[in-house]
This record gives structure tokens, C-alpha cells and sequence, in this order.
């Protein structure tokens, strides 16, 4: 659907390593070959965040995701992050629509919806992000 949308989106597959990276492998093949890319290790991950218009991490459940370094790294690069509530997203540091956008676990449509949304609204995305980023330089 956002190929529909947006013809130049590309999708980042970075260190999506793991057990379930056959999943992966074949839903990404469904894709336009054009269209994806999958990097196994970065080197230079604040550049690669650079890249991002936005960067998805959406753990499945709250404990899932232990840490959640990435979200942290994103922000602190200043990328609007949708995620979910798990590893480091806790209720005490970020809040929805106000430094991240949070969707529910296992909701692709959310996860669609909010994608738009934040490309679309470059004022809640610029607003999102400066108001993480102050977030993550105070700690």
C-alpha cells in the first residue's frame, strides 16, 4: 500500500538477524526488489539513521524487547520512531503523540496509519522529534 503512495519508498532491514529472519526473508520477497534492502550489520548506524524518515521498531509484546537500544539511538539521531510499548518505551518517558508515536503490538494498520500520518504531517514529525531529542539529551 505505501508503494501505492509513494512509488520512491524504500524499506530498511537492518540487523533483522535472528530466529525469525526467515519470516522476514519471505515477506520482504513479496516485495519489488527495488523497494527493500537488508542490511546485516552497519558500521556507521547514526549515518544509516540519517537515512530515515522514519524508524519502525514494533516488538510484538512488552517483554520481547529487552532494552530497546535502537529506539534510543534513533532519537538521539534525531528520527521519528513508531513503536511499541516494550524494553525502554516505557509509560514514564515516552508519551504518544507527544515524543514518540506508539501503536498497539500486532496491529499492522496502526503501524501503516501512523507511518502516513508522520510523512504527511511534517509539523507533528518535527514536533515528535525535537521533543524526544530533548528528552534523550537530558539523560
Amino acid at each position: 500500500m505505501t508503494l501505492k503512495k509513494y512509488p520512491n519508498a524504500k524499506l530498511v532491514l537492518a540487523n533483522a538477524l535472528g530466529p525469525d529472519s526467515t519470516i522476514i526473508k519471505k515477506y520482504s520477497k513479496t516485495l519489488p526488489n527495488w523497494s527493500y534492502v537488508e542490511i546485516e550489520f552497519e558500521n556507521n548506524i547514526t549515518a544509516l539513521y540519517k537515512t530515515f524518515d522514519v524508524l519502525v521498531h514494533v516488538p510484538i509484546d512488552r517483554f520481547w524487547e529487552a532494552y530497546g537500544q535502537v529506539v534510543v539511538e534513533a532519537l538521539a539521531a534525531k528520527v521519528c520512531v513508531v513503536c511499541t510499548r516494550s524494553g525502554v518505551v516505557t509509560d514514564e518517558l515516552f508519551i504518544d503523540n507527544h515524543n514518540v508515536a506508539i501503536v498497539p503490538f500486532k496491529n499492522s494498520k496502526a503501524i501503516y496509519n501512523k507511518i502516513l500520518q508522520l510523512i504527511e504531517d511534517s509539523i507533528t514529525k518535527n514536533r515528535l522529534v525535537s521533543n524526544c531529542y530533548n528528552l534523550v539529551k537530558k539523560k
